[in-house]
C-alpha cells in the first residue's frame, strides 16, 4: 500500500511542475508560495498539510527525472537549471570560478548574433566534453515558444 501511495505522491509532484493550469496545482503552489516558479522548489515547512508532506517525500524521487526542453532559452538559467541530458546542472561541471554577472543568465544569452552556441565565451569555464554536448544540441530559436 505503501508503495501505491508513494506513486500516486510522484504522480502528484510531476503535475506540480507540468500543469501549472489545473486549480488545485494553483491552490497548492499559491498556498506554499511557488506561484512565480516553473519548477517549484519543494521544502518542508512549519505548518503543512498532509497532502504537503507527503509531496516532499516523494520529491526526491521525481527532482531528479525533471530535466527543461529548450524552445526559445529564455526561462532556463544556464548555470543552475537541468537542461543537459547529462541530467546535471553546468555549474557543477564549472571548471573555475564563474564571474557573477554570468551567473544568472539564460540559455539564450549564450547564443550568437548567428543563431549559433557561443563556445568561445565557455571555453574558459567549462571542460570540452560539457562544451561537446552543449554543441551537439539545437540552439533555441527566440520564435520558438516558451520553454
Amino acid at each position: 500500500m505503501r508503495d501505491i501511495n508513494t506513486t500516486y505522491m510522484m504522480k502528484n509532484c510531476w503535475s506540480l511542475t507540468t500543469e501549472p493550469h489545473k486549480l488545485w496545482v494553483q491552490v497548492v503552489r499559491s498556498k506554499y508560495n511557488y506561484l512565480d516558479k516553473i519548477i517549484p522548489r519543494v521544502e518542508k515547512k512549519s505548518k503543512m498539510s498532509n497532502f504537503w508532506q507527503g509531496i516532499c517525500a516523494a520529491w526526491s524521487l521525481v527532482d531528479p527525472h525533471i530535466q527543461w526542453r529548450v524552445k526559445n532559452g529564455q526561462s532556463i538559467r544556464f548555470w543552475y537549471d537541468v537542461w543537459l541530458p547529462t541530467q546535471t546542472t553546468i555549474i557543477q561541471k564549472a571548471l573555475t570560478f564563474i564571474p557573477p554577472v554570468e551567473l544568472f543568465k539564460t540559455v539564450r544569452d549564450y547564443i550568437t548574433d548567428t543563431r549559433e552556441w557561443n563556445i568561445e565565451r565557455l571555453q574558459a569555464w567549462m571542460p570540452t566534453e560539457t562544451l561537446e554536448i552543449i554543441q551537439c544540441l539545437h540552439p533555441p530559436i527566440v520564435d520558438n515558444g516558451s520553454d
